[in-house]
């Protein structure tokens, strides 16, 4: 609703792949980088609102020069590895073209939205299968539009 020209370029891929004589499917993500990339944006931003999932040092450690000592609980913050200045071109905007580069879809090395490493959430794929699915499916079909006077709403 906030970004109409991302709604008709998902459109206009909907219509150059897919068309309208059937539903869009996990097989044309490949072919369809911009409604990727806007996925992944999404996730991006949204994602900057959560917490990783609680873990505990199992030994004194020191990382990046703090001292963690043994049992104290570390939890990933989202927020800032997502929307890190030093790490993201105006962080705060909605900009699916981030994760395109020569119309292919690229994945920054600090986009890390489900965590890292073996605690990696596990419904990765589902989460960014469902999200694509339920977008394209929902644009080949619908505009999403705001009634008449209605204030355009805040993030």
């Amino acid at each position: 609703v906030r970004n109409p020209k991302v709604m008709r370029r998902i459109q206009e891929e909907i219509d150059d792949v897919i068309g309208r004589n059937r539903l869009p499917t996990l097989e044309d993500r490949a072919s369809m980088p911009y409604s990727e990339a806007t996925t992944l944006e999404g996730l991006r931003l949204f994602m900057s609102n959560t917490f990783g999932i609680p873990h505990r040092a199992l030994k004194d450690t020191t990382l990046c020069g703090y001292h963690i000592p043994k049992d104290t609980m570390l939890v990933g913050m989202f927020r800032g590895m997502m929307l890190d200045e030093n790490l993201w071109e105006n962080p705060t905007q909605f900009n699916p073209e981030r994760f395109l580069k020569d119309g292919k879809i690229h994945i920054p090395a600090q986009y890390h939205p489900f965590g890292v490493g073996k605690h990696r959430c596990m419904g990765e794929l589902m989460a960014k299968s469902n999200l694509f699915l339920f977008l394209t499916t929902t644009l080949q079909s619908f505009d999403l539009l705001l009634p008449d006077g209605a204030p355009i709403p805040s993030d």
